[in-house]
């Protein structure tokens, strides 16, 4: 994008500003591994990314769902302990900043804690 200003001078000093928002982008990689999958029962916290717009960014969740114990903040902050299996995992977020938005659909699969060969731990004193 390029701005050719053509003129004269009256003699009067001054600046002049542009400003113009770039185009909003959802930059997060939608791949088997970003957004990482969850462990039950373990704490989460992943952070979605963008970039343009004009201002501040508000994520919001638009179809889907997050597993059970995990939300997603305003921030764009995915965050939580899950408590169960993910269901179908699939879900979409939208971003929106100064009077844009962008939107992007992921996976995170809540799965359950790797188990030990040997069973539960024994301990004696």
């Amino acid at each position: 994008m390029g701005l050719c200003l053509v003129g004269w001078s009256t003699g009067i000093g001054g600046a002049l500003t542009v400003s113009a928002a770039s185009a909003l982008a959802i930059t997060t990689p939608s791949t088997p591994t970003s957004p990482p999958n969850a462990t039950i029962g373990k704490a989460y916290s992943f952070t979605l990314q963008a970039r343009g717009g004009n201002g501040s960014y508000q994520w919001t969740l638009t179809t889907g769902s997050l597993a059970h114990g995990l939300s997603l903040s305003s921030a764009g902050v995915i965050s939580g302990t899950p408590s169960s299996n993910s269901g179908n995992g699939n879900f979409s977020v939208r971003v929106s900043s100064g009077g844009q938005s962008a939107s992007k659909s992921f996976a995170i699969w809540a799965n359950p804690a790797p188990v030990s060969p040997f069973g539960k731990a024994f301990c004696t004193d």
